[in-house]
């Protein structure tokens, strides 16, 4: 039998974000969770001023700024960590390791790089690409919340219905996936800096999924009362 390590461990993030999404309710009334948390909202907030779905990039600051060979130079280490994730050779705990080293890094301009890799509906990448890229924006400092904020507002390009097994069905669950990864990171910034917690709800508020929303406004409510 294969090593579970030879499957990936971001093959393994999905399928442990399919089993905990599809666990949930989605019909689960979200109006009166919606009511709670607007009644409880701090009003101290670094990120209200700032706005969760259009990050300003500074393009005068020579920090800011990469020639396109250094973009090109992520996306084909993104295809070839993405693609590695299937070979024999694979050791997750060192990929985990350059990965975070590597978002830890991410200036602005690499940020909006992946967040336009992740959102662009119509890119060749395959799903480890995406997925990946995802993975990178959780692991970078806190400038890669309002990237993380519209990935999860982005509404599905294949809302359905589907047909069961369909192609948009697995589309539709990739984005899902993606998108629940985006938001329970925003929950763990809140929990350790509750001056998120602003920035969080204005989040939830522009989620286009309905029980993606749901999710998110009942863990709101179970985290902040």
């Amino acid at each position: 039998m294969k090593s579970m390590k030879h499957y990936g461990f971001t093959a393994l993030v999905l399928i442990a974000i399919y089993f905990i999404f599809f666990t949930e309710n989605p019909d689960k009334p979200f109006r009166q969770a919606n009511q709670t948390v607007q009644n409880t909202l701090d009003q101290s907030d670094p990120l209200a001023s700032q706005s969760l779905t259009k990050i300003e990039t500074h393009h005068g600051s020579p920090t800011a700024i990469m020639s396109q060979t250094d973009l090109i130079e992520l996306k084909n280490w993104i295809s070839a960590e993405a693609s590695s994730m299937d070979s024999k050779s694979f050791d997750p705990l060192i990929s985990e390791a350059q990965i975070i080293s590597r978002a830890q890094n991410l200036n602005m301009q690499q940020i909006e790089f992946l967040k336009e890799l992740v959102l662009d509906t119509q890119s060749t990448s395959v799903a480890n690409e995406r997925i990946l890229s995802v993975y990178l924006l959780t692991k970078a400092q806190n400038l890669a919340l309002p990237v993380l904020a519209e990935i999860a507002n982005q509404a599905l390009s294949k809302p359905g219905p589907h047909d069961v097994h369909s192609l948009d069905e697995t589309l539709s669950m990739h984005e899902k996936a993606m998108k629940r990864m985006a938001i329970d990171e925003f929950f763990k910034r809140a929990a350790l800096d509750p001056s998120l917690k602003k920035s969080l709800y204005q989040m939830i508020q522009g989620i286009q999924v309905p029980e993606l929303k749901s999710y998110a406004l009942n863990k709101y409510q179970e985290m902040f009362g």
